[in-house]
């Protein structure tokens, strides 16, 4: 089974455990993937990768528009976050994974455990985690 970012509802959260796959962008449980659109999946990536410290609107920014691109960045970095929170069914006023520093950033304050390379399938489980799987 796939799910698209579009078509998953903010209030639906994504059951746990989940593993994030890095070659295919994917969130997966149990037998579903979740593929998640670049900018969003380069988000999580940022995020995950310092989990408890902010990432700042700055850096964002830098990694996902590289000079030279002309965007609404504003706009643009709300909707990927957006997107990113639907996927994941966390609320920003009550923050799961994603807590908004305003006008600063972003902080990942999810609990993590990091696989080293598997893509198959999750590795040990745990609930109320979220896996990293890198390859």
């Amino acid at each position: 089974m796939e799910t698209y970012t579009s078509g998953r509802p903010n209030s639906d959260p994504l059951p746990l455990p989940v593993a994030v796959c890095e070659p295919t962008r994917e969130l997966m449980t149990g037998t579903a993937r979740i593929r998640l659109q670049e900018q969003p999946f380069r988000i999580l990536q940022l995020l995950l990768a310092r989990p408890g410290a902010v990432v700042t609107r700055m850096e964002l920014r830098d990694r996902l528009w590289p000079n030279g691109t002309f965007v609404d960045f504003e706009h643009s970095l709300n909707a990927a976050i957006k997107r990113l929170r639907a996927v994941l069914g966390d609320d920003a006023r009550a923050p799961r994974f994603i807590e908004t520093l305003p006008r600063r950033g972003y902080r990942w304050v999810g609990a993590t455990i990091p696989a080293v390379e598997q893509t198959e399938t999750l590795a040990r489980p745990v609930a109320g985690h979220i896996q990293i799987i890198w390859s």
